[in-house]
């Protein structure tokens, strides 16, 4: 209920049967819970109520003393007296610390919301505050007594995204006493990779070494899949979770062994010698994109090295990363971006206005920053720009750029990305922090290998702008 509509000049006639002291206390307390309650309904449970003494408040709710004549100022006394009451049970419930707190906590984007709920969440749960269900941890650990315990089943992201750090560092100060990481697919109603959930009880207690279980299902497709290797006991580990700290991030991998917890503490990162980086959005796709096959082809540049070689060849367009498909080594050509004089001024105006542009027409390897498959990265040769969620990785020796392209589609490569970041997004600072051990120049020729058989797999297509005739004829 919210305190808005309360006559707060009514307050004068109420609690005229205590005394001085205890009065101005009750006053000052159903003031702060008048403060607090405003706008409630934006808010709901996430609301926090200092403990006040709610029995005082009780009497000083319970108790009105009309003046002998009946004035205007008393109309609707007795409305403001239940509506009183009702702020103060209320506000006692709010208040309380329980045993155990339960819920499956509403999931949307703090920016998604409106300004009022926007700005209180700003500044009561700075540390939480990307995602509602983020902020409902934090809220429900505060509602939870010393030793108690909060059950709860969330998207799983707060284990993972560098915007959760801070809440993690939270509940890392606290038990996690179990665990069932459900992933994708964990209830029949809801399909899709999007929604990907874990499940956990936490107590509120911090134990030296403590050790929680937790079950790994993300792996079956399906619900009854899932919980048939729950109840066969399937996938169990038993982790440290100071053991989460060493990894950049602090994220809970609860499945990392050993070997991989040391690899990132003692092996130097993959940010040490490669340079990943975000490509531009412009903003206006329609305006500014086309398929190489929309436009002339004797406008359509696929070897310039710089804006300036382009210019001078009076070429319009340029190849353009923007990631696709599941793809190794080499591929998803698909798009071009018009990047002559006039255009160039435009996209440096709108959009994100050309970020990494010293590395555009560089050689380097590009990947799908946003997809539910395996990591794949493809090897690009000079002349491209990239986009925002097709981001290239740049070697700072052009000699290295096939090892680099090796380890970046090696299996190990996968499990510390996954260990780092368990989401769909594969951005380019998860990427920096992936420990980084050099390669044999045998892997580049075997690297080179791998490129040239996709290349020639792509150009067999006549989606490929250099595909020559059909391999069967």
């Amino acid at each position: 209920r919210e305190s808005n509509g309360i006559n707060r000049n009514q307050l004068q006639f109420f609690g005229w049967s205590m005394g001085d002291v205890e009065r101005n206390k009750a006053v000052t307390q159903v003031e702060y819970l008048l403060d607090t309650f405003r706008d409630a309904k934006e808010y709901g449970s996430i609301l926090s109520v200092d403990m006040l003494d709610w029995e005082l408040l009780y009497r000083f709710a319970g108790t009105v003393d009309y003046s002998d004549q009946i004035s205007m100022d008393e109309l609707n006394l007795e409305a403001t007296k239940d509506a009183l009451w009702t702020l103060v049970e209320q506000g006692a419930v709010l208040a309380q610390k329980y045993d155990v707190v339960v819920t499956n906590p509403p999931y949307m984007a703090v920016s998604n919301a409106g300004a009022k709920v926007n700005d209180y969440v700003k500044k009561n749960f700075p540390d939480s505050k990307a995602d509602l269900f983020a902020v409902f941890i934090e809220r429900c650990g505060q509602m939870a007594k010393k030793n108690g315990y909060q059950a709860m089943i969330t998207q799983h992201a707060w284990m993972f995204l560098s915007s959760f750090e801070k809440l993690r560092a939270k509940l890392l100060a606290v038990d996690i006493v179990n665990m069932a990481h459900l992933g994708a697919r964990a209830f029949e109603e809801i399909g899709g990779e999007v929604v990907q959930t874990t499940s956990f009880v936490i107590r509120k207690s911090h134990i030296a070494n403590y050790k929680g279980e937790y079950c790994r299902l993300i792996e079956p497709t399906t619900q009854q899949g899932k919980e048939d290797m729950f109840l066969a006991g399937e996938n169990r580990y038993a982790a440290d979770q100071s053991n989460f700290s060493k990894i950049p991030g602090s994220p809970v991998a609860y499945w990392a062994s050993e070997k991989v917890l040391q690899s990132f503490m003692f092996m130097p990162s993959f940010g040490s010698y490669f340079e990943p980086r975000q490509g531009l959005a412009t903003g206006d796709d329609e305006t500014f994109l086309r398929y190489w096959h929309e436009v002339d082809i004797n406008k359509f540049s696929t070897n310039c090295t710089s804006k300036e070689s382009l210019w001078n060849s009076g070429c319009k367009y340029v190849p353009f990363n923007k990631g696709g498909a599941y793809r190794k080594w080499y591929g998803n050509n698909d798009y071009v971006i018009a990047f002559d004089v006039v255009n160039y001024n435009r996209l440096s105006q709108q959009g994100n206005k050309l970020p990494s542009k010293q590395y555009y027409f560089h050689e380097g390897v590009t990947w799908s920053a946003l997809t539910s498959a395996l990591f794949s990265g493809r090897y690009c040769g000079i002349g491209y720009v990239f986009a925002g969620k097709g981001p290239m990785c740049f070697s700072n020796e052009p000699s290295n750029t096939l090892s680099m392209c090796a380890l970046m589609n090696s299996k190990p490569f996968a499990y510390f990305y996954r260990i780092l970041s368990a989401t769909m997004d594969f951005n380019q600072g998860t990427m920096r922090c992936i420990p980084y051990a050099a390669g044999s120049k045998q892997n580049e020729i075997y690297t080179n290998q791998c490129i040239q058989c996709s290349k020639s797999d792509w150009d067999s297509c006549e989606t490929s702008w250099d595909f020559k005739r059909n391999p069967l004829i």
